[in-house]
Formats: C-alpha cells, structure tokens, sequence
C-alpha cells in the first residue's frame, strides 16, 4: 500500500491554508461491550485535515466532477488519495478522456468548486461538506465568484435547493453534456475529510440552516423519541422492522419516513428531539439539528468498517451520547443487490431491542 501524503503536499495547485488541521479525541459509546471495542478504536483518535484554498489555472471539469489538465486527472477530483490513483491508469484515463470529446464547451473565467468524488452521496454530504465549503468560500472567495453544481445534483437531491437558500452566491449548472472550462479554478478542499469534521463550517452550517427554518409556531407533530425508518430506501433497511414497530411504539417512538419530507419539517422535528434512533443511513443526519447532549442510537452491522462510523464520530461533534445495537445478517445473506458489506439489510432480535430499550 503506498503511503499517505500530507495533504498539503498532495494537492496540484497554488495553495493556502485557511484552518489548521485538528486532533479529535473521542469517548466509546455510552454501551460499549469489550468485545465491540474494536469496532470503535480507530476513530477514538484521529486527524481532521486542515482545509486549503487551492488556485487551479486552465482546467476542465465535467459533470462527474473529474478536473483535468495536460491528459491529468488532478488530485483535487478525489476525496481520498487511491481515488486518484485508479482513475488515472491509462485505460481509466483514455475512456474518460473519450466521453469529453462529445461534450458541449461551457466557458468561465473563474469559478468556484466545492466538489469532489466523495460529494455524491445526498443528505449526508450536503450537510457536512457541500454546505460547509461554500460557507467557508464567504470569507475566502470573492463573493461574485459562481460555483458550480451537476445539474443531476438538484434533480437527484431537490432538498439541495433549501440548503442553498442560506447561500449568496451565484450558481452555475452543469449538465452531462458539457464540459466546464475556465482560466481559474478556486478549490474548496475538504473541511476536515471523511469522519473527521473540522467543527467551524459544520457548527456554522447547522446553527444557519435551523434558523433559516426553525418556526416557533411549528404546526406539526414533534415528538421526543423519534425512529427513522427506511422501509422505502430499498437497501440497508431493518428487514424486521414490522415485528418491532410494536417496541418503538410502546417505548414512546414517533415512527417517521423521512422520504420526501421537506427540509421546514424535518429541521421542525428534529430541533425538538432529543432521542433519535435508526439503523445506519443518511437520516441520522438530521442529528445536527438536534439539541446538544440528545441520544443517538445506531442500528449497525457488528464489522468493522469507516463508513459506519460516520454517525459515530458525528454524533461527539455535537456533544450528543450515542448508542448503538448490533443487528445481524439473515440466513439468505441479505438482498441480492446488495453488493458492499456495510450496505446490507440485517434484522434485530425483538428481545435484544426490548432488553435494550427497557434498560435505556
């Protein structure tokens, strides 16, 4: 494996720190069992990356948000390092180079990017990078600078037009048929890197969002104990869940399907919480919404895996106690579309979760 670069040397253009890096201690969680410690041990400890302002001359950038230069994939595309190694071996870089030839040239002569290849996950990224980069663009970028966006980006994430209403700043939108080129490039890297939140942008990015869409004569239903479904998604989903709709309900849960809900109402809801619980997915988010030192309990795979941690070590950027129960997979393996370990349905014994809820 080769070794990690310090980010600062791994970027191509002309850079300039604007947050130092941060070292991020962490507590385990408040149920920890000493044979799930080492679920949790890597990330007790760890580095969110300091954030650069990079200036980038002469580049192109299509809509799947790969940035070129002289037949390069720049480093500044990826989220993470052995990105940028497989996307630039030959092949990989001859067929992507291809797909440009038959796209439309769109020209500006500068513009902002707060994208790279770890932007394209929803709900999760727009809260905890997407929003929190262009935040930091205010105070670092000319504000008659445009950024820009992939058109699919709005239609895929139509929630994306709320979170941008907190925003002052032209957009450009990029469709799969265009090609983006412009004399300069300024690159927003990421604000502190998967897992590790640099807590400025993200602390700024929630306290906005919530009092652009805090009502305090709110008409819905707010509930204290809220558990998010995700009977809808298709994957990752509690393959038992009816047999334990009874348990939420008994124990005080308001059972809520986030899907499609509005961005009023899910702040609404979610600022007037003060327990929430899901299996791991992207509406475990909304946790940054709620009031500081709220329970976040986490229905996850017993494997060891970064990606599910991200509520993990989400949760203590917001002083929040977080939980967590084991699920298992079902004898069948789970569904057949599900390829990635982290991304299987599991199943909660009943017992387990009354157990647990009981003692909670």
């Amino acid at each position: 494996m080769s070794k990690r670069k310090p980010e600062e040397e791994r970027y191509s253009g002309r850079i300039e720190q604007i947050l130092p890096g941060l070292l991020i201690k962490r507590n385990y969680p408040e149920n920890i069992l000493p044979e799930d410690m080492e679920l949790f041990s890597d990330y007790l400890q760890s580095e969110a990356w300091p954030v650069f302002r990079i200036e980038l001359e002469n580049v192109r950038v299509n809509s799947e948000l790969f940035i070129k230069k002289n037949f390069r994939i720049l480093p500044e595309s990826f989220g993470d390092q052995w990105q940028e190694r497989v996307y630039n071996r030959p092949l990989t870089l001859a067929k992507n180079y291809l797909k440009d030839l038959l796209r439309n040239d769109q020209r500006e002569e500068v513009v902002l990017n707060v994208l790279d290849q770890f932007s394209t996950g929803g709900f999760f990224h727009w809260h905890t990078e997407i929003i929190p980069r262009l935040i930091l663009a205010e105070k670092y970028v000319d504000p008659e600078i445009p950024f820009f966006l992939p058109s699919y980006f709005l239609k895929k994430w139509p929630f994306g037009n709320d979170l941008l209403s907190i925003i002052n700043r032209k957009m450009i939108s990029l469709d799969q048929h265009q090609l983006l080129k412009t004399k300069k490039m300024i690159f927003i890297s990421q604000p502190g890197g998967p897992l590790n939140y640099q807590p400025e942008p993200l602390m700024e990015s929630s306290r906005r969002i919530k009092a652009s869409f805090y009502d305090e004569d709110y008409k819905g239903k707010p509930s204290k104990k809220i558990y998010i479904t995700r009977k809808k998604v298709g994957r990752r989903v509690l393959l038992n869940e009816e047999e334990l709709l009874p348990i939420f309900n008994n124990h005080g849960f308001e059972i809520l399907n986030l899907d499609r809900m509005s961005t009023y109402d899910q702040v609404n809801l979610f600022s007037r919480c003060e327990e929430v619980l899901s299996i791991h997915g992207a509406g475990l988010t909304n946790m940054v919404y709620m009031p500081r030192g709220s329970r976040v309990i986490e229905i996850r795979r017993g494997i060891k895996s970064h990606m599910l941690n991200f509520f993990f070590t989400l949760s203590q950027s917001f002083n929040h106690k977080y939980y967590y129960l084991l699920g298992d997979l079902p004898d069948s393996g789970g569904m057949r579309h599900e390829v990635r370990e982290e991304e299987k349905s599991i199943r909660i014994d009943p017992e387990k979760l009354e157990a647990f809820l009981k003692n909670f």
